[in-house]
């Protein structure tokens, strides 16, 4: 007789593991590894699907900027079913810039986990941005157009619309829309 509550244990850890090998694959620019993460259905647009579509995506993005570092912090993660999953993962990267410069993102990524051979993998990892540090000045969102934090959660603006009493101290996230 299996332990319900181990089962459920193991389940965190196993996924919660895949975002700590993404940060390590990703610091390393292991290609091979980061692949393997992703499930063979995962579909990154123009580069493809599965494994190819994920090197040949990676190595694009990892040729925009030198070395990194990738701290995972949140993970939230809820199951769907036996063999999906979703979660938020907050992560802080640094990147040195092909100039030496170095830029600090605080992001979030949104994941889509499903099982494939017995094992975890991401299906989809979407990021959206808080802010960039760029030489010391911040930036809200990211420098290229790409969704923003906290607009992304449709609660922010949720809790905004109906706190009537506070809805003239909205804070502005900075958006772009």
């Amino acid at each position: 007789m299996t332990n319900p509550h181990l089962d459920t244990a193991a389940f965190y850890a196993e996924v919660r593991q895949l975002a700590f090998r993404y940060a390590l694959a990703v610091d390393s620019r292991d290609l091979v590894r980061v692949a393997s993460l992703f499930s063979r259905e995962s579909d990154f647009s123009r580069w493809g699907e599965g494994s190819e579509g994920c090197m040949a995506f990676f190595r694009g993005v990892w040729e925009k900027f030198g070395p990194s570092v990738h701290t995972v912090t949140n993970h939230v993660i809820d199951r769907i079913d036996d063999t999906h999953a979703v979660g938020t993962v907050y992560c802080r990267a640094e990147q040195q810039q092909h100039d030496k410069s170095w830029r600090t993102y605080q992001l979030a990524y949104f994941d889509r986990y499903t099982i494939e051979d017995g094992d975890w993998h991401f299906l989809s990892r979407k990021s959206y941005f808080w802010y960039v540090d760029i030489d010391g000045e911040r930036h809200v969102g990211h420098p290229e157009p790409r969704p923003i934090l906290p607009d992304a959660w449709g609660t922010w603006h949720e809790f905004w619309n109906t706190d009537r009493e506070h809805r003239d101290q909205l804070p502005s996230s900075g958006s772009r829309s």
